[in-house]
């Protein structure tokens, strides 16, 4: 009985690494999108019209929004 116990540990110890990997994954992705729409954000301030905002920013939010609903339809689709 020790070797399934052993089988089992395995398992929740690899579950447990591939989790802190995904999380540690998405905090850099987040932190690197904090990154840029703090740039963003003060080129705007500094470099921008009124008018000149609405689009640049349009353009920035849908450059974010596209490849993430094509990731989450793709998800979906696999029936996760």
């Amino acid at each position: 009985m020790a070797g399934h116990r052993d089988g089992r540990a395995g398992r929740v110890a690899r579950w447990r690494r591939t989790y802190w990997e995904r999380l540690g994954l998405v905090k850099n992705d987040t932190d690197q999108i904090a990154a840029a729409a703090d740039l963003l954000r003060l080129a705007l301030n500094r470099c921008t019209t009124p008018e000149q905002r609405g689009p640049i920013i349009a353009a920035a939010v849908a450059d974010l929004v596209q490849p993430a609903e094509e990731l989450l339809t793709r998800y979906e689709r696999k029936g996760r």
